[in-house]
């Protein structure tokens, strides 16, 4: 990893380190005066850390990563256990937990919490939930292959008023409710830009799933976080026969430089400057508002134990070996030697529940518009 990469992670968590210093509240003190004795606490408890994605993807590599090296950094050296509950069966175990029951989640982005309120067998109050820490958001993007890439890739915005060919898109899409995200992005950019859109509800959208579909000519269209298209693509992007249409989503503290001479523009110079507002507007839906991966826990779980995890998490990212690992697994080459980097900076427990509730409280300001659009958009293409 360069320089610059090391220095935006370990000033990130300089910050993490003070501020919970400064609140006298770090792994060890009491928030309320009184002795909490961290090391007599975890010792011989176990944690257990719920992802709440299927195994194999970019969150799960990233929270079985932390998880491996959390238990030595926090004091007592509990046991720590990691399983796989994806979506909001896992959110709910995370949010219900008892005090001691040490549960700890690890979720992709800010908007897979708050967007639970949307489903109404959802029990959870998104603005209780805590955060231990996290990563910058993965900038996404929307990537073409075939007959997409060839008409549309140069040129996005080609596909306003076309009839042909049609954009096949996949998502996970029961009802409703479950235009979120990707798939919310999506519904409004087809209803916005009037293009040709064929939409695929499949009961599971992770990449393996989806890029095996591209393959057999099923789909012309994927969104996902920029650097897995760059995993996944690189040496056809270089060579030209898929296209990256725009990236959306973008985040300061993260940033993919893709392999040379392949081109990532920007959502904002594709749009008509009559939807460019209503697209800040819906943002808070599609994307996890300067917080993505991260570690978070219930509101059962107490200040101290809450201060004592988000020291141990910042011991864990701020150790130059365990940055290295962590952006080389998402960094590559492929086969054809087309390079790309990834570079992503720490977000301290402090900033990522500040990020957290800013998109929470924007999500809820515009809650009835999004479940306006919501129903609208599974209607005309979901349903």
């Amino acid at each position: 990893m360069n320089a610059r990469g090391r220095w935006k992670i370990a000033l990130a968590l300089a910050a993490t380190v003070v501020l919970a210093a400064c609140g006298g509240n770090g792994g060890g003190s009491s928030s309320s005066g009184g002795g909490f004795d961290a090391e007599n606490y975890f010792r011989g408890k176990t944690v257990r850390v719920i992802i709440t994605h299927n195994a194999g993807g970019g969150s799960d590599l990233y929270g079985r990563f932390i998880a491996s090296r959390l238990g030595e950094a926090l004091p007592g050296k509990p046991r720590v256990t990691v399983t796989n509950v994806d979506g909001l069966g896992g959110i709910g175990d995370i949010f219900s937990a008892k005090a001691d029951d040490l549960v700890i989640g690890v979720s992709s982005q800010a908007s897979e919490l708050y967007t639970t309120v949307l489903d109404p067998a959802s029990t959870i109050d998104p603005s209780k939930i805590r955060m231990i820490g996290g990563t910058g958001a993965d900038p996404r993007a929307l990537t073409l292959f075939t007959e997409a890439s060839a008409t549309y890739g140069s040129e996005f915005g080609k596909a306003a008023g076309s009839t042909t060919p049609q954009l096949k898109w996949a998502q996970t899409v029961g009802s409703a409710t479950d235009v979120v995200s990707d798939s919310f992005l999506a519904s409004w950019l087809c209803d916005t830009l009037k293009a040709p859109c064929d939409m695929v509800s499949v009961a599971a959208d992770d990449s393996t799933d989806i890029n095996l579909m591209v393959q057999r000519k099923e789909l012309n269209t994927q969104l996902g976080t920029v650097v897995t298209m760059m995993r996944d693509y690189s040496k056809q992007l270089v060579d030209g026969s898929v296209k990256i249409a725009f990236e959306y989503a973008q985040d300061s503290h993260t940033k993919v430089t893709p392999p040379e001479g392949v081109k990532v523009p920007d959502i904002m110079g594709v749009l008509p400057d009559s939807a460019k507002a209503d697209y800040d507007r819906i943002l808070p839906i599609i994307s996890g508002g300067g917080l993505g991966k991260h570690f978070w826990v219930g509101p059962a779980t107490s200040d101290d134990v809450l201060n004592a995890l988000r020291t141990a998490y910042s011991q864990v990212v701020g150790d130059p070996k365990n940055v290295d690992h962590l952006q080389s697994t998402m960094s590559g080459e492929s086969s054809g030697g087309a390079t790309y980097k990834y570079e992503v900076s720490a977000v301290s427990g402090e900033d990522a529940q500040k990020a957290y509730q800013t998109n929470a409280d924007s999500f809820q300001k515009n809650l009835s518009y999004y479940e306006e659009l919501q129903k609208k958009y599974y209607d005309q293409f979901w349903k």
